[in-house]
């Protein structure tokens, strides 16, 4: 939980300003302003909801998705592993890193 937490202002801080730029971008053609606007204000409307839809999906859905998960697994470790075994399993993957460390690999 606290890595969603840590990393959600590194990638509010690096999404926002290009999806800004494009939105006011894409904001006369939606507006229909000028010549023509009629003809592809259709296609900016739905640029702009893309671009919206795609932006919260990455930074609200998609984390939140993620720490439901991963709070799930850690209640099925809990229900279903039994300390003897999380043990063994934490001696095992401690081994594996000293192994990783001293040979390189």
């Amino acid at each position: 939980m606290a890595l969603l937490f840590a990393s959600a202002p590194a990638l509010r801080a690096q999404a926002a300003p290009p999806d800004t730029l494009r939105l006011t971008g894409m904001l006369p053609i939606a507006l229909a302003l000028g010549e023509g606007g009629e003809f592809r204000a259709p296609m900016a409307r739905a640029l702009i909801g893309g671009l919206i839809t795609s932006t919260m999906l990455t930074l609200i859905v998609v984390p939140v998705a993620y720490s439901y998960f991963d709070d799930f697994g850690h209640w099925v470790k809990r229900k279903f592993v039994s300390e003897q075994r999380e043990l063994e399993i934490t001696a095992e993957q401690e081994i594996s890193k000293l192994h990783h460390t001293m040979t390189g690999e």
